[in-house]
């Protein structure tokens, strides 16, 4: 099957924005973590550390799910869910009023960031 491209660089572009989005929010988080701890960093810097080890678990438990997904209904639909679910993280995140929200949207990043390993 021939392709003239396009898909390959819409991939990218979604691809190299979330990233581009991550590598800006990991400076800022302690900073909000801290902001709702009432300035206590130490604590800020365990909740940070559970924020990125529950992303990391689920984006591994979530990657079969979604494979599975990818393989029943097809690549596209995945990586639109891939697409759509780092903006809705970013919206929980930036309208967090308490760090339990914060956690939703990390929750929600590590569950539906496992649809970037359908682009491969």
């Amino acid at each position: 099957m021939r392709s003239d491209g396009r898909a390959f660089w819409v991939v990218f572009a979604a691809l190299l924005l979330n990233v581009a989005a991550m590598g800006m929010m990991i400076p800022v988080l302690p900073g909000i973590i801290a902001g709702f701890t009432g300035g206590d960093f130490g604590r800020a810097a365990q909740l940070g550390g559970i924020m990125v080890a529950i992303t990391a678990e689920l984006g591994f438990v979530c990657a079969l799910v979604i494979g599975s997904f990818s393989d029943r209904y097809g690549r596209k639909p995945a990586l639109v869910v891939g697409m759509i679910g780092p903006g809705v993280t970013y919206l929980a995140m930036a309208f967090a009023t308490k760090v339990a929200w914060l956690f939703v949207g990390v929750v929600i990043s590590g569950m539906l960031g496992a649809a970037q390993s359908s682009s491969r």
